[in-house]
């Protein structure tokens, strides 16, 4: 049993070792990559230059050259930024059971009932003339007696 839990631990090993290794000339390789594709880019840059010292100022040639730079630098970022992730959809709320349907309907009726005896008239008309502070009221005293009037016990 344990020669095998041993043979185990070594080949474990050995697959770490091999994976490091793998790691360790990716990034070396990367590394030099990197570094010769700066040293290219500074070829181009002095290339550039001269060819463009010909027939501008080395003032223009320097603006030519850092606007082209810069304009390549704001791409990449733009490319390197993360992407939005969409934020997840809420599943479809289930339709109100005939019950609460009632209830909030007769609800909501006699509290119309209500506003319409104290305000004469209809009272989504009263509340309209007077501005959106007394139709926000109506509303919020809506919900509200349909709130509490959900709360209450049924009577069944």
């Amino acid at each position: 049993m344990l020669a095998v839990i041993r043979g185990m631990a070594g080949g474990l090993r050995a697959q770490a070792a091999a994976r490091a290794a793998a790691l360790g000339r990716r990034l070396a390789l990367g590394a030099l990559g990197g570094g010769m594709v700066l040293v290219g880019l500074g070829f181009l840059t002095a290339s550039a230059w001269f060819a463009l010292r010909a027939v501008m100022a080395p003032v223009q040639v320097a603006l030519v050259l850092g606007l082209a730079y810069g304009g390549l630098g704001l791409v990449l970022l733009a490319l390197a930024r993360p992407r939005p992730v969409p934020a997840p959809v809420a599943p479809a709320v289930a339709a109100t059971t005939g019950a609460t349907a009632g209830a909030a309907a007769g609800a909501e009726a006699g509290f119309q009932a209500g506003l319409n005896a104290a305000f004469g008239g209809t009272a989504r008309d009263t509340m309209r003339d007077q501005g959106p502070v007394p139709a926000l009221l109506g509303a919020f005293l809506i919900g509200l007696d349909l709130a509490l009037a959900l709360r209450r016990p049924r009577k069944d």
